[in-house]
């Protein structure tokens, strides 16, 4: 049987058809109420007020369609930088080379260029098993340090409940133990997982009620510095 080649050389299954967030266009120019054209007043109080109310809903939808905007923009970046992959090639790949990490829940995952997958492993933290495993050390913001080691410490003297020890989610998952968890902009955790294997690196998704564009991708546009 010939060896498996590197994930990149095999043809890429499409991304997912995922239905897109719904959104409600501004109502064409000529359906819109217009100051005073009801009556034909002239500009006076009324129509000053129903001008303020007017201009606080344009407001609101300029709002809008700039996260609009940014959420076409994390589609396009999606189809053009993300190539989906079955998650049972990552592990054959896996084995043949020799490497083993745990894999992630979704069944598909994701090949991303050398930059991107450079970029997530710069965010991300390795999973630890149970408390004993975290890498106190190696976690930058003091305060959060703190926070974590107050955590371990009530977790070890079982005087801590589970408000108290939530941080460490975070920080340990035990079917992930040893996996590259990305963290989003802020430090924090995210569902998805990058993986450095057979030449590529590989993006994958653990968890349940997750939608790929909204609580995952748009993260990681974000990690990226894009705008």
């Amino acid at each position: 049987m010939p060896a498996p080649r590197a994930l990149s050389h095999f043809p890429h299954a499409p991304i997912p058809a995922l239905t897109a967030p719904s959104s409600s266009g501004s109502p064409p120019l000529t359906q819109r109420p217009q100051v005073g054209a009801a009556t034909g007043m002239p500009w006076g109080r009324n129509a000053a007020g129903r001008y303020v109310t007017s201009n606080s809903n344009y407001k609101t939808m300029q709002a809008k369609t700039k996260e609009e905007t940014k959420q076409d923009a994390i589609r396009e970046w999606v189809a053009r930088e993300f190539n989906a992959v079955p998650q049972e090639w990552v592990r054959i790949a896996m084995e043949h080379f020799g490497y083993w990490e745990p894999l992630p829940m979704w069944g598909t995952m994701w090949i991303v260029d050398a930059h991107l997958g450079e970029k997530f492993m710069q965010h991300a933290r390795v999973m630890a098993g149970d408390a004993s495993e975290i890498d106190i050390e190696g976690i930058d913001d003091a305060k959060k340090r703190g926070k974590v080691q107050n955590a371990i410490t009530g977790l070890k003297e079982e005087n801590i409940d589970w408000a108290g020890c939530a941080i460490l989610e975070d920080y340990i998952n035990e079917e992930m133990s040893g996996a590259h968890r990305i963290l989003d902009k802020d430090g924090n955790a995210t569902a998805a997982y990058i993986y450095d294997t057979a030449d590529d690196y590989v993006v994958g998704v653990n968890g349940v009620g997750w939608n790929f564009y909204h609580g995952v991708s748009d993260k990681l546009y974000d990690v990226c510095g894009m705008r």
